[in-house]
């Protein structure tokens, strides 16, 4: 008796869970999503005109830190494996 009780109650998790699945994936999405494409930068009558930073900032900062990071692990390719924290 439990055991078929088991195997019921398995099935009807089942089911409601596809049933649920299916009526999330069943809804309609908004029409009136912006354009991530476009995010960040200044669109009139759906041209990009230019971009907009915020802050007036610049990526170049970033640039410098992986150039750094890069030259960093780099620099660890090359040290000796014989030298020890003695040296």
């Amino acid at each position: 008796m439990i055991s078929s009780l088991r195997k019921m109650s398995s099935v009807l998790v089942f089911s409601v869970m596809i049933a649920l699945s299916s009526a999330a994936m069943a809804q309609d999405e908004e029409e009136d999503r912006p354009d991530a494409r476009t995010e960040g930068y200044l669109t009139v009558d759906n041209k990009v005109q230019q971009v907009v930073l915020k802050d007036g900032g610049g990526h170049a900062t970033t640039w410098f830190i992986l150039a750094g990071l890069g030259l960093l692990g780099l620099g660890v390719m090359f040290k000796t494996a014989r030298r020890t924290h003695l040296d």
